[in-house]
């Protein structure tokens, strides 16, 4: 209800009021604020730093990256606004769809400091038990960070939470350092209070069946785990090797054999719980070098078009979608000439299964800048939905959708979205996907290894070509997705079972769940 009230408020607000907003570029975000442009470069900065300081501390390199594979961050008006776009109790969000990885948090001054816990983290509220939005998004980049590193690693719910919670509650330097190894306060409850979890039932838990106090518990042991096996000399390589068996198919009870008598282990943990201090590991300000930070002010249409284009990137159901598309036609009517304005007309188009509407702007964008890659994909999503509905079977025009798919892939080819959207493109003819195709969707994986309507394309087909042991690969992310009552996660493990016996009538039945989930998520439910 809150959503739909703000949605319906928003939606008759006139555009002149439109703050003004400023857009900080780095090389691994873009955040757009409309704070003071110096804060939100400072923002940016820290940012960098953080990033840098979880890549020398995990050894890991600062490859090259696409601007479109950026975080793009949206630091929004304060928690209500969040709560809008999510839901009530969020404090700060993260989505990966094959568009690009998006952030939303709330604006962070003195007056919140400190902003109650969130559905996200489950925790105990008041005072420095409470999660900030700084938190928030250290948490929810450190899984963005890991899924991008580990593209191709199954990881269990207590890592993938774990090393989320450790990076989370890094704390910086006025001399540009970042230290690693605080605690996290709001989880002190769930390990002193209710620490009713064995390391036993954490390593080899199935996660689809803890219950509530159990699954908080969770991160709490998940931090924990990986602060002792981060720091402890004499474990050094045992958490590498645990999940290396993981992913060799061997049972969690098996991967766990890496760690020794888990009494023992248990034992060890214990004792880590009740040390009076504990270990933190500073990564020195000199050994952080990041790229300059740079801050621009956006264009009055730009800044105008922000109500729209934010609740576009958090996402739309089909009742939302036809009022942000009304937002953005108002502000079309008054910047028509102006690129951002006509690029969000045509996203917020699109999710209002308005194609007419979003082939034109799409077309307008393109005549505004003909180098512009997503107003290509604009464009052919927009006719593939108007051929699909059609069904169309000529083959001339789903040539043409598909040459601008491409022209926008040559456009940008880091790009993982018209890779996507070109590989289906068959599946809505009705013909069977080519080789270029499915090496495409393939590349897109790797590209974006998050969306999960991208990671069932790939099974799909990898099941349909009998490639099991890439299908498997695939599968297994979500097989151990972090996520109670997770459907796609309980299809995904069944799948993994049946290929593994070779049974057709079970593989049918696994895929037939997981194209059930699929069309969930597509139509955000």
């Amino acid at each position: 209800m809150i959503r739909k009230i703000l949605a319906l408020y928003l939606a008759a607000m006139p555009v002149a009021a439109q703050a003004e907003w400023y857009q900080a570029d780095s090389k691994h975000f873009v955040v757009l604020s409309n704070d003071d442009p110096k804060h939100l470069q400072g923002y940016a900065e820290q940012l960098e730093r953080f990033d840098k300081a979880m890549r020398l501390l995990r050894g890991i390199e600062d490859r090259p990256i696409a601007p479109v594979a950026r975080v793009t961050v949206y630091i929004v008006r304060d928690v209500a606004e969040i709560e809008s776009l999510s839901g009530p109790g969020i404090a700060g969000f993260y989505r990966a769809p094959v568009s690009g990885p998006v952030a939303f948090v709330p604006k962070i001054d003195d007056g919140q400091s400190h902003i109650r816990g969130s559905r996200l983290f489950i925790g105990t509220t008041g005072g420095t038990y409470d999660l900030d939005g700084n938190s928030v998004l250290r948490h929810e980049y450190s899984h963005h960070f890991m899924f991008d590193n580990y593209p191709r690693t199954a990881l269990p719910f207590w890592f993938v939470e774990g090393f989320a919670e450790f990076h989370a509650t890094a704390t910086f330097g006025a001399d540009g350092s970042v230290t690693f190894g605080a605690n996290p306060a709001y989880r002190a409850s769930a390990l002193v209070d209710r620490n009713t979890l064995s390391v036993r039932q954490v390593l080899t838990a199935d996660t689809r069946r803890l219950t509530g106090p159990e699954w908080e518990e969770m991160y709490g042991h998940g931090w924990l785990l990986i602060h002792y096996l981060t720091f402890e000399p004499s474990r050094q390589g045992q958490l590498k090797a645990y999940l290396q068996a993981l992913n060799e198919g061997k049972s969690p009870m098996e991967a766990a054999s890496v760690f020794g008598d888990l009494d023992a282990f248990q034992r060890d943990i214990s004792r880590q719980i009740l040390k009076p201090k504990i270990d933190v590991l500073p990564i020195l300000g000199k050994a952080i070098t990041i790229d300059p930070v740079t801050v621009r002010k956006l264009a009055p249409g730009e800044a105008a078009i922000m109500p729209a284009r934010i609740r576009s990137k958090a996402g739309v159901d089909t009742s939302e979608a036809p009022r942000v598309l009304a937002m953005a036609r108002k502000v079309a009517e008054k910047f028509p000439e102006d690129l951002a304005v006509q690029l969000e007309l045509a996203e917020a188009a699109i999710d209002a299964r308005d194609n007419a509407t979003a082939s034109a702007a799409a077309e307008k964008a393109i005549a505004l800048s003909p180098n512009a890659e997503k107003a290509y994909i604009f464009k052919a999503r927009a006719r593939m939905a108007m051929a699909k509905a059609a069904k169309v079977t000529d083959g001339a025009t789903w040539s043409d959708i598909r040459r601008t798919f491409v022209r926008a892939n040559r456009l940008e080819n880091g790009d993982a979205e018209p890779l996507m959207y070109n590989y289906l493109t068959y599946e809505s003819a009705g013909q069977a996907p080519t080789a270029n195709a499915k090496a495409g969707l393939y590349t897109a994986l790797d590209l974006l290894p998050d969306d999960p309507k991208l990671r069932i394309a790939v099974i799909l087909q990898r099941v349909a070509d009998n490639e099991y042991a890439e299908a498997k690969v695939a599968l297994r992310p979500l097989a151990f997705a972090p996520s109670k009552a997770n459907k796609l996660a309980q299809a995904s493990a069944d799948l993994i079972d049946a290929l593994d016996a070779k049974d057709k009538t079970r593989i049918d039945a696994a895929i037939a769940l997981i194209k059930t989930e699929r069309s969930k998520i597509e139509k955000g439910s």
